[in-house]
């Protein structure tokens, strides 16, 4: 197994004070193949299954592990997450059928 970075999951973390990026990976078996019980690819074949029948995953995630002392940041950066969230949900709500 190995793991693939997920470029588009590129972040800068706010809180560090030198340059510093997070990014998510996929775990993949040596072929290139996706780990089936990988969490992600879990989540990614859930979606496949919603969309054939014709249903849309509305979910929230944060992060565990933060580093001490950025608890500050972190509800900010969690507001802003919950704006987006919600501003998401209003579009999704407003589709037509």
């Amino acid at each position: 197994l190995f793991m693939s970075p997920d470029l588009s999951t590129l972040r800068k973390i706010p809180w560090n004070k030198e340059p510093t990026a997070q990014i998510i990976c996929d775990l993949k078996y040596g072929t290139g193949e996706a780990s089936e019980i990988a969490p992600r690819q879990v989540l990614i074949n859930i979606i496949k299954l919603l969309k054939e029948e014709n249903l849309k995953l509305l979910t929230q995630f944060h992060l565990e592990n933060l580093p001490s002392g950025i608890e500050k940041q972190a509800k900010e950066n969690l507001g802003m997450i919950k704006k987006e969230a919600q501003e998401i949900y209003i579009d999704i709500s407003n589709e037509e059928e």
